[in-house]
C-alpha cells in the first residue's frame, strides 16, 4: 500500500515539473509574441515608404537585429534563414554575442569578431561622419565553414552624443569572397607569369646580343688575324640570326595572345611542304650525326589548302625539339599519314615525330605546352632553346582546328602526333595521288631555304650557341690601359673561370689571355668547387662564377666554396657574372657568399674596380 503511495507521490511531482516548465515556455513565447507585436505596430505606424524601405533592406542580409548599446537590450528584427545570430527574440546582447562566438564561429576567427563586434569598439567606430563598418569572418554551417559579413550601423545617438540604438545584421558573402580570391588568383598569376615573361625575356636577348658585342671587341683586337676575324664575323652573323628568331618567336606568341594572329590560307602541293620542312631539318640532323628519316604514307590527298609558313613552323619546331634533345648519333623520324575521315571536304593529316632522346617526365608534361616552358632550368644552356617554340606550336595547331599529343619517357623518348584538317584543294585521279607508302630524301636544293622570312626554329651546332637563352656573353670596354698595355692588375694573376657556355667562356678566356692574365675553366659549379679545393692555398687569386650551370648551379657553388676547410675558403674573391641582371637576383648573388654580381653585357671597367678592391697591386 505504501509502495503505491510512493509511486503516485513521484508521478505527481514529475507532472508537477513538467507544468512548470511548459509554463516557462509559454512566459517565453507569449514575450516573443509581444515583442512580435510591437515590432509589427511599429512597422504599421510606419509610412508606406518606411515600410518599404526596411523590408528592402532585410532583403540584404540574412538576419537583423534592433541593438540598444546604452542599456545591453538587443531584440531581433527579421531573418531570411533559419541559423541565426541567437535564437532568442530578445536578450543581452554582449551574451548573446560571446555565445555566438563560442558556437558558431571558426577559432581562429573569434578573437576578431568578438572585438569588432563589441559595444566598447563600435563606441570608438560610429559616429554621425561615419555610422557604419562591418568585418568577414567563418561562420560554421551544417559542418562546415562559410565566410560572413557582420554589419553594425549607427541607428540614433544619444543626447550626450554616445551610441544609442545600432542595427546589427548579417549577411553570407562566401560566393563574393569566393569570386575575389578566385580574381585575386587570377591577377597573382597574371603578375607572376608578367615578371617570369620579363625575366626570361632579359635573360635570353642577352645571349645574342652579348654573343655580337663579344666577339666584335674579339675581332678589334686581332685585325692582323684574318683567320680569327673571319671566325668571329661567322659566329656574329649565327647569334644575329638566334636574335631575330627570338624575336620572332617572341612577337608570335604575343600576337597568338592577343588574337591578332591570322591565318592565311592559300593552294599547296603536299610534296612541297614536305621538302621544304625536310630542307631545314636534314641539314641540322647531320650535323649531330643523328639518323634522321621521313616517311610518307597512305596520301590520297595531295592537292589542299592551308598556311604553308605556318605549316612549316610548326613541324620544324617539333622536328627541332626532337633534334635538340637527342644526343648525338641518336634517331629522328618524321612520318606523315592520311587518317581516315568522314568529312569529304578535307583531307586528315597526322604528322608524326619520333626520337630516342631524353624524353620527359610525366609531372613536366603537364607544362609542356605552357611559355618558357622546359624540364630543368640547364636545359636552356644544354638545349640552347628559348621555351617559346612548343607554346607557338599548340597554339598555331588550335587555331587550325587540330590536336597535339605527345608521347615520352624519361631518358626513353618522345613522340610527337600532330592531327590537322585541311581543306582539299584538288581531288586527282588515282594516277596522280602519291603512293600509299613512299620514303622520301628530298634534296634541300630542290625547295627554298628562307628560315627567317617563314618564322623557323633554327637550331645551331653544339659549340655555336646562340639558340641558348641561358648565358649571355661579355662585354669588354677597357682591354688595355690608356698607354694600349695589358692592365697591370691582371698581369701575373690566375684566375678561376666557371662558365658553361661555350662562347661565354671562349670570349672570356680570350679577354684574360689578351690581358696577361692566367686563365683556368670550369664547365659547371660542381668542376669549378673541384678545382678549387684540389688547389693550394693562393694558386687562385679570383674566381668569376657564372649562374645558371649544369649539374650545380653558381649560388651553390659560391656556398660550397664557403663552407670548405680550404685555407682561401672566406678569403677567395667570387664575382658573379651572370644574365640574370634584376635586383633579387644580385641579392641571392651576395647571399650565397660571393662579393659582387655583374650583369652581362660585362662591362670590363667594372670588372676592373671589384677585382681592385682584391688584388694588391693596382
Amino acid at each position: 500500500m505504501k509502495e503505491h503511495q510512493t509511486n503516485d507521490l513521484e508521478r505527481l511531482a514529475c507532472y508537477k515539473a513538467r507544468i512548470t516548465q511548459l509554463e516557462h515556455e509559454m512566459a517565453l513565447l507569449q514575450e516573443q509574441l509581444k515583442q512580435h507585436n510591437e515590432t509589427a505596430k511599429q512597422i504599421l505606424s510606419m509610412s508606406d515608404e518606411q515600410q518599404e524601405i526596411l523590408f528592402a533592406m532585410n532583403k540584404l542580409f540574412l538576419d537583423t537585429y534592433f541593438v540598444n548599446f546604452s542599456t545591453d537590450d538587443c531584440r531581433f528584427v527579421a531573418a531570411t534563414c533559419t541559423e541565426t545570430f541567437t535564437k532568442y527574440a530578445r536578450g543581452s546582447y554582449d551574451q548573446i554575442l560571446q555565445e555566438y562566438v563560442s558556437h558558431s564561429v571558426h577559432k581562429a576567427d573569434r578573437s576578431m569578431v568578438s572585438k569588432f563586434g563589441s559595444r566598447e569598439y563600435a563606441r570608438t567606430q560610429l559616429t554621425n561622419e561615419h555610422p557604419f563598418y562591418a568585418f568577414t569572418y567563418r561562420r560554421l554551417l551544417d559542418s562546415q565553414y562559410r565566410w560572413y559579413r557582420m554589419h553594425l550601423i549607427l541607428s540614433s545617438t544619444l543626447p550626450d552624443g554616445s551610441l544609442g540604438n545600432v542595427i546589427v545584421a548579417f549577411m553570407d558573402v562566401n560566393d563574393e569572397r569566393t569570386a575575389l580570391k578566385d580574381a585575386y588568383d587570377a591577377a597573382l598569376k597574371a603578375s607572376k607569369a608578367k615578371s617570369e615573361f620579363l625575366s626570361a625575356m632579359s635573360h635570353d636577348i642577352r645571349t645574342p646580343m652579348n654573343g655580337i658585342i663579344g666577339m666584335t671587341a674579339i675581332a678589334t683586337a686581332h685585325l692582323d688575324e684574318p683567320i680569327k676575324v673571319a671566325d668571329c664575323l661567322r659566329k656574329i652573323e649565327l647569334a644575329s640570326c638566334h636574335m631575330k628568331d627570338l624575336i620572332n618567336q617572341v612577337l608570335d606568341m604575343s600576337k597568338i595572345e592577343s588574337g591578332k594572329t591570322t591565318l592565311i590560307e592559300t593552294p599547296f602541293q603536299l610534296m612541297d611542304l614536305i621538302q621544304s620542312v625536310d630542307s631545314v631539318v636534314r641539314p641540322q640532323a647531320q650535323e649531330k650525326g643523328q639518323e634522321y628519316s621521313l616517311s610518307v604514307r597512305n596520301i590520297c590527298h595531295s592537292g589542299l589548302i592551308g598556311d604553308i609558313p605556318r605549316l612549316t613552323q610548326i613541324l620544324v619546331n617539333i622536328s627541332g625539339n626532337a633534334i635538340k634533345y637527342t644526343q648525338e648519333a641518336g634517331t629522328i623520324q618524321l612520318d606523315i599519314t592520311e587518317l581516315p575521315t568522314t568529312n569529304p571536304d578535307y583531307a586528315n593529316l597526322q604528322f608524326t615525330v619520333t626520337d630516342n632522346g631524353i624524353g620527359m617526365s610525366a609531372e613536366f608534361q603537364a607544362h609542356l605546352f605552357e611559355a618558357f616552358s622546359q624540364e630543368a632550368e640547364w636545359a636552356r644552356t644544354e638545349a640552347k632553346g628559348s621555351g617559346l617554340g612548343l607554346a607557338i606550336t599548340h597554339n598555331l595547331v588550335n587555331m587550325m582546328g587540330g590536336a597535339i599529343h605527345v608521347k615520352s619517357k624519361l631518358g626513353e623518348g618522345s613522340s610527337f602526333l600532330v592531327h590537322i584538317p585541311l581543306r582539299i584543294w584538288i581531288k586527282p585521279p588515282v594516277s596522280q595521288e602519291l603512293p600509299s607508302e613512299q620514303a622520301l630524301s628530298p634534296h634541300p636544293s630542290s625547295a627554298p631555304r628562307n628560315p627567317s622570312a617563314e618564322g623557323f626554329y633554327i637550331v645551331e651546332k653544339p659549340g655555336e650557341i646562340f639558340h641558348d637563352p641561358k648565358e649571355t656573353p661579355l662585354m669588354p670596354h677597357s682591354l688595355l690601359s690608356p698607354e694600349g698595355k695589358p692592365l697591370p692588375i691582371y698581369k701575373g694573376k690566375r684566375l678561376l673561370v666557371a662558365e658553361d657556355n661555350l662562347l661565354n667562356r671562349e670570349i672570356l678566356l680570350e679577354i684574360l689571355k689578351d690581358r696577361e692574365c692566367l686563365a683556368d675553366a670550369a664547365e659547371n659549379g660542381q668542376m669549378a668547387v673541384s678545382m678549387f679545393l684540389e688547389k693550394p692555398s693562393g694558386y687562385y687569386d679570383a674566381i668569376l662564377m657564372d649562374i645558371r650551370m649544369p649539374v650545380m648551379d653558381g649560388y651553390e657553388a659560391a656556398m660550397k666554396i664557403r663552407s670548405s676547410d680550404h685555407p682561401d675558403s672566406a678569403k677567395i674573391p667570387i664575382i658573379s657574372i651572370s644574365a640574370d641582371a634584376f635586383s633579387n637576383d644580385m641579392h641571392k648573388s651576395l647571399c650565397s657568399g660571393m662579393n659582387a654580381h655583374l650583369p652581362k653585357p660585362l662591362d670590363f671597367s667594372l670588372l676592373d674596380q671589384e677585382l681592385r678592391k682584391f688584388f694588391s697591386d693596382t
